[in-house]
């Protein structure tokens, strides 16, 4: 396993959140997993249901954050290392650290065609638009400046917005497809904070109102009706808070993470997206317990995954599939059950319809993360 030592700042830059062990940034080789163009059907451990797994090839494991698969189940965004570079513990930020790295984006299905290398010296984590036309992530330059870059993979073109803030993270793409929520820093101060930029005018920053108690804003999530969930934190807590650009922030509920951007960034590592397709709950990971816990976003209840897990992403409104090292499981929020899926180390990165997956498994070397499809369907 390649393991990575980096500093707190050098952390921040590249979002480098799978610090985790063993959330599998490092799963190692096995035999046992499907390989290229394998489709087979297999029973599940669910009653009345069946598997198929199909491979889809591989992408590097640069052992720095988890793949990122595009809302239409097409397209997935890797982080590669480059030759004969490596991740210097001592490199003053960027640096080496991000130097080092490539955000690449290729066609989950292998067969489909090759990888492209979209920029260089890009950090993690990216974010698709919801059409799946755009990826947008962090780049920096040889002298450590830092912009917005919005990459095609259709086209293979790329654009870069210089911003006025430093330490530029966590973009997500609004669902109109016309602005983009971040975690910056401004000019004169260190705490970080939400913004939102106008794709058509990023001079026009819109920052979210925050008072001296306010540590710093992360992990921003937009809903369907162009609210941005988020996590604010404050002196040794953190809440799950709202804000509508234009109307003052609200406090939802406290959740169980520590006050510091890295472990923030810890809470999320694992998970696909946060937000449940109907904007009803809300998941993260509690390290206290080990285990994701969802929040139901209308009235607070809280509901602890039922075994220890640290990945895992929603397969529609009701359903959560769970993961760790050994096997994958279904929870159903609407009656508490959990059943066993699969045994075997499968990340799940993506959901579809007709209970389609898109989960990243042991790869054909150390280095690399196995893409596999799997579709879950009733056996009546």
């Amino acid at each position: 396993m390649r393991k990575f030592s980096l500093s707190f700042l050098t952390i921040l830059i590249i979002i480098c959140a799978l610090t985790l062990a063993p959330l599998p940034g490092c799963l190692q080789q096995s035999a046992s997993s499907p390989t290229l163009g394998e489709s087979r059907w297999t029973p599940a451990a669910v009653t009345q249901t069946r598997v198929r797994v199909e491979s889809w090839g591989d992408v590097p494991n640069a052992g720095l954050h988890l793949p990122a698969v595009s809302p239409d189940g097409k397209w997935i965004a890797y982080l590669q290392l480059r030759t004969g570079r490596a991740v210097s513990v001592d490199s003053p930020p960027p640096g080496d650290a991000i130097a080092a790295v490539s955000l690449c984006v290729r066609p989950t299905k292998a067969a489909a065609g090759g990888r492209e290398v979209c920029e260089s010296a890009a950090a993690a984590p990216a974010a698709w638009s919801p059409d799946s036309k755009r990826i947008v992530f962090v780049a920096c330059d040889p002298a450590g400046r830092c912009d917005l870059a919005i990459h095609e993979p259709a086209t293979g073109r790329t654009q870069r917005l210089s911003l006025p803030l430093r330490r530029i993270m966590m973009p997500a793409i609004a669902p109109s497809g016309d602005r983009l929520a971040i975690v910056a820093a401004d000019e004169t101060a260190d705490r970080l904070r939400l913004y939102v930029v106008p794709l058509d005018s990023p001079d026009s920053l819109t920052v979210c109102p925050a008072d001296e108690s306010v540590i710093g804003q992360f992990q921003p999530q937009w809903t369907a009706d162009g609210r941005i969930l988020f996590v604010t934190t404050r002196l040794d807590e953190a809440w799950l808070a709202q804000w509508k650009p234009g109307d003052p922030p609200r406090l939802l509920y406290r959740i169980n993470v520590p006050s510091s951007p890295r472990a923030v960034g810890q809470a999320f590592a694992g998970l696909a997206r946060p937000l449940s397709p109907d904007d009803r709950r809300f998941a993260y990971y509690d390290a206290s317990m080990d285990r994701i816990v969802l929040v139901d976003l209308s009235d607070g209840k809280r509901t602890e995954m039922p075994t220890r897990t640290r990945a895992g992403c929603w397969l529609g409104p009701q359903r959560f599939a769970t993961a760790t090292d050994e096997e994958l499981t279904l929870y159903d929020c609407s009656n508490g059950n959990l059943a066993l899926l699969m045994r075997g180390p499968w990340l799940p990165r993506w959901a579809g319809g007709d209970g389609e997956l898109v989960l990243c498994t042991r790869g054909t070397a150390p280095d690399m993360f196995g893409v596999v499809q799997m579709i879950v369907m009733p056996t009546k």
